[in-house]
């Protein structure tokens, strides 16, 4: 049950996040479409914030991964008072059928990973993703950008080929998005769990 609490929170967290910048993005002609951005601008906006969070030396996403939420909860804001709080929720209940497919959808692909365990866990079907992805997360999460000894910071650990630190190859050269993603939701939930 915990694997299906947790994948609609995250894809209500994915879409609060994108509801306000996507409303704001569509341009004139398609304004009444924009619930059909929203996931899109979710992730694109969540993983903006990670990325100006890593260069601008913030200690990581445990350090301001609640203040962020203050960015769609604004553009949200902003959106509603441009185009109105009731035209809003209009727009939006038009896909009342996308949203249900979208649930559907979600509900399918946790479904094995439900049955199979007992708890939450990592899981990889196969490839070395998620254990890359959860690496990736854990340095965004916890080190700042310029830290050099942290977390596999050393550069004797770590030098390979184009850069020397495993923070730069996670920015420069990997998965940055997904990484980014799973430190951003991971440190609102780890917040919400220890409060």
């Amino acid at each position: 049950m915990m694997f299906f609490v947790v994948a609609l929170g995250l894809l209500v967290h994915v879409l609060f996040w994108g509801a306000g910048l996507a409303a704001l993005a569509m341009p004139r002609p398609w304004r009444r479409f924009w619930p059909v951005l929203t996931m899109v601008a979710g992730f694109t906006l969540q993983s903006l914030v990670v990325w100006l969070g890593a260069y601008a030396n913030l200690r990581g996403t445990n350090s301001y991964a609640w203040a962020s939420e203050a960015v769609p909860l604004v553009l949200l804001v902003v959106a509603g008072i441009r185009r109105g709080g009731k035209q809003l929720i209009s727009d939006a209940s038009r896909f009342g059928v996308l949203a249900a497919v979208m649930v559907g959808g979600l509900m399918l692909l946790v479904l094995p990973m439900a049955i199979a365990s007992r708890g939450l866990t990592t899981t990889s079907l196969g490839s070395c993703d998620a254990a890359d992805y959860a690496a990736g997360a854990r340095v965004f999460m916890e080190f700042a950008h310029t830290d050099r000894g942290g977390f596999l910071g050393l550069t004797e650990v770590v030098r390979i080929a184009s850069v020397d630190n495993f923070f730069d190859f996670w920015l420069r050269l990997n998965h940055f998005t997904p990484s980014a993603l799973i430190a951003l939701n991971g440190t609102s939930s780890i917040a919400r769990r220890t409060s």
